[in-house]
Formats: C-alpha cells, structure tokens, sequence
C-alpha cells in the first residue's frame, strides 16, 4: 500500500497523522487535512510517525493512538493473541455482559473467536492492541 489513504484508519487516527505531518513533516508539500491525507505516501507517514522529537512530546492519548496506528501500518508487531488465552473486554464495541476472564477459541483470518456468548461472533485482531482489549490480569480459575 503506497498511500496512507490505502489503509482503513479511524478519524482519531487520521486527525493524528495530519497533525503530525502539518506539525513535523518536512514541509515541502501541501497542509494535511481530509482532503489530501490519502495522497501522503506510507513511507513518509512511517518516517514521520518514528521521528524523536513527536515520541518524546506524546500524552498518553497521543501514545494509545499512535500505538493503533502502527498496529495497522505494521501488522506484524500486534500482539499475540494465543488460542485458550485470557482476555478482559472493555465493552466499546458491543453491550456484552461478559467482560472479564474471556477464553480465545480460535484465532483466524485476523478474526478472535471466544468461547463465551458475546456480541458479536468474532472480533478483529486489530483491536488486540491494549486499547480495547487487554490481556486478563487475574489469576486462572
């Protein structure tokens, strides 16, 4: 995928990125915003997006938004998500009454499936990122 545009990001995440061409890119293009985001190629989002002077300067908002983006820019650094593991649920995506200690069942196609009844019937790998999702701290019961 050439162009940050290919790539399905939510309005945070692209609010973010415009943001952070607009404040540490170089300058020689036009103002990021909805309407030119998608022509910036990936490779200088990924420049920008790994500079030290906007690591070091993110809130923890700034962080947790960052750390989606390279979830989806850099597929292979999500986190693994083993069969049989345990998993807290934050409830964002759906009004599941099972939210603690959830079991993986399958991991496939870049879809969880869990042993316990929730809302939806599988859910994507990409929010496995401790964002929405986080592994179960507890003990095993």
């Amino acid at each position: 995928m050439n162009h940050i545009g290919d790539f399905k990001l939510d309005q945070k995440q692209i609010e973010f990125i415009c943001g952070a061409i607009n404040m540490y890119g170089d300058g020689e293009h036009p103002v990021a915003d909805a309407k030119t985001f998608k022509y910036f190629t990936t490779e200088y989002v990924k420049d920008i997006l790994t500079r030290q002077h906007l690591l070091k300067n993110l809130s923890t908002t700034g962080q947790e938004t960052i750390n989606g983006v390279n979830l989806i820019l850099y597929p292979t650094i999500q986190l693994e998500v083993p069969v049989n593991s345990l998993w807290d649920y934050d409830g964002s995506l759906c009004a599941s009454k099972n939210r603690t200690c959830l079991k993986v069942k399958a991991v496939e196609n870049g879809m969880v499936r869990f042993y316990e009844r929730m809302g939806y019937e599988g859910y994507s790998i990409q929010y496995f990122n401790g964002d929405t999702f986080k592994p179960h701290e507890g003990r095993v019961r």
